[in-house]
């Protein structure tokens, strides 16, 4: 979820500025959130979203919805959304491609 957070965010790019002054980095994330790492890293993405996701009681969709601050606009929603299950549907193939050439 983190790279697709990144990649709707900021292209995966460090140090973009955003149109809201109050949104920082790669992340997208608001200046208000308290984080024990650097904003400006794939870790405060993480952390942020680890946040949602215990809140929502691992309820991905949820969770995303929450750090994408989605209430009607589902766009960037459904773009992130749409690129985390590509990378998940990768990552199983490789792990078929892997267990069955064993």
């Amino acid at each position: 979820m983190v790279l697709a957070i990144a990649q709707t965010e900021s292209l995966m790019t460090y140090g973009v500025k955003h149109p809201d002054k109050n949104t920082i980095g790669i992340g997208g994330i608001k200046k208000f959130h308290k984080l024990s790492v650097n904003r400006d890293s794939l870790q405060a993405i993480e952390q942020l979203y680890l946040r949602y996701l215990n809140k929502y009681k691992g309820n991905n969709k949820k969770a995303l919805m929450a750090y994408k601050g989605t209430k009607k606009n589902m766009k960037s929603f459904n773009k992130t959304w749409k690129i985390y299950k590509r990378i998940i549907n990768e990552k199983e193939k490789v792990k078929g491609a892997t267990h069955n050439s064993k």
